[in-house]
């Protein structure tokens, strides 16, 4: 071999090399992915606020599961809104619960009662002033105890 066919090798290989170094994007494509990035996050709330659920909220989207959590971990804004989202659909859940009560649904009557209703004493436990000095906390031993206390009308004389 020649020193000029060895130098031809050497000059190839080093274009390969120059070829596959990467460059830093400019602005403007910086300003292109930003904006990309801000669409998906846009077509993931809007799917998320339809599903509810993350998973087919992902999936509608096409942003993966880690790519939302990095999301949500970084972007405030972007959290802030997936929490919104969450607040929206337990507000729905709860008016169709309400509508439930409405029909005179025992068990959504009882679920509502017992949560909703424990700073009026209903729940598992009951918490009944005995006198100044301290308070008595009786705990109903099950269902059929609540029940015989919401149809007393939360007298408790009676149990």
């Amino acid at each position: 071999m020649t020193k000029k066919t060895t130098e031809k090798k050497v000059s190839k290989t080093t274009k390969k090399k120059k070829k596959k170094t990467t460059k830093k994007p400019n602005k403007t494509e910086q300003r292109l992915a930003k904006k990309k990035i801000e669409a998906r996050k846009k077509k993931f709330l809007k799917a998320y606020e339809v599903s509810f659920t993350i998973s087919s909220a992902c999936k509608k989207s096409k942003v993966s599961r880690t790519q939302f959590y990095e999301y949500y971990k970084t972007d405030a804004v972007f959290a802030e809104d997936v929490d919104d989202c969450e607040e929206i659909m337990l507000d729905f859940v709860e008016s169709q619960a309400f509508q439930l009560v409405k029909l005179l649904d025992g068990r959504m009557i009882r679920h509502i009662l017992k949560t909703k209703g424990r700073k009026r004493g209903y729940g598992t436990e009951i918490d009944i002033n005995i006198n100044k000095k301290g308070t008595k906390i009786i705990e109903p031993k099950d269902e059929t105890d609540i029940d015989e206390i919401i149809n007393n009308g939360g007298d408790l004389s009676k149990i």
